[in-house]
């Protein structure tokens, strides 16, 4: 994905993350910059243009996942996070993975 400019009007940036494509997109940055609310609020023009958007935790998706494994609805829970357009991770990368990397990947 194609890294937006500061002199690019709304718009644009807008239209270059909601194009259709189905690219991944990562934001870094320090703690308290502002990546969650730039999430909330792609996921929110997502929705004003008709997509489905679902919004996660590192540590609620994995908690989830987990929970389906023990359960026997491991699919059904992938299935879950996999149905909208644009799922949204958020606080990924701040607890370590350990054993559980092989239900997120």
């Amino acid at each position: 994905m194609p890294s937006p400019r500061a002199d690019q009007p709304c718009t644009e940036i807008w239209q270059m993350l909601l194009g259709g494509q189905d690219d991944n997109g990562v934001r870094l940055g320090p703690p308290g910059v502002g990546r969650t609310d730039l999430e909330v609020a792609q996921g929110r023009e997502a929705v004003s243009h008709g997509y489905t958007v679902r919004l996660a935790t590192e540590v609620e998706l994995l908690g989830s996942l987990v929970k389906g494994q023990q359960q026997g609805n491991l699919e059904m829970r992938l299935a879950e996070y996999s149905k909208p357009k644009q799922l949204v991770i958020d606080e990924l990368g701040y607890l370590p993975l350990d054993g559980l990397a092989q239900l997120f990947f």
